[in-house]
């Protein structure tokens, strides 16, 4: 099985803001383990008694707010950047994967942005989960024909 994330960035109802954006990311059942171990990687150099305090959350360690202020920004980049790179395994390749839709709000004005990002990506991860299924059921077919 496969689990799904999502988080939005952006808020739909501020007319300030131009995009909504809803971004996941999906891995497999089994790797989150892994994933998780990687994560602690570098949540731990911000908090070595407890690493499961830190909360690697993008904006607020770029710009430093709440417990990010006491970290230099140098130090706060180089661990966003370390958590993404942590998708970039040999090992996650196979198991991982980016979902994400954009929506510019005046392109859809009367349509919830929310609701238009959540189909678009729920419609690709479902794509990619048939794709999943259809590979599996070809290489179980070309094993049972080659007994």
């Amino acid at each position: 099985m496969h689990l799904l994330y999502l988080d939005e960035s952006g808020s739909a109802s501020d007319p300030n803001q131009q995009y909504f954006v809803l971004a996941g990311v999906s891995v497999f059942e089994r790797e989150t383990h892994w994933v998780e171990q990687e994560l602690n990687k570098v949540a731990v150099r911000f908090s070595p008694s407890d690493p499961y305090e830190v909360e690697l959350h993008g904006s607020p360690m770029r710009s430093g707010k709440g417990a990010w202020s006491r970290h230099t920004k140098d130090s706060r980049l180089d661990a966003i950047k370390d958590a993404l790179r942590m998708g970039v395994t040999e090992r996650s390749l196979k198991t991982v994967r980016l979902f994400g839709a954009v929506i510019r709000k005046s392109a859809v004005a009367g349509q919830d942005p929310v609701e238009l990002a959540f189909e678009q990506l729920t419609s690709r991860y479902d794509m990619f989960l048939k794709r999943l299924f259809s590979k599996h059921n070809l290489r179980c077919h070309q094993a049972l024909l080659r007994l």
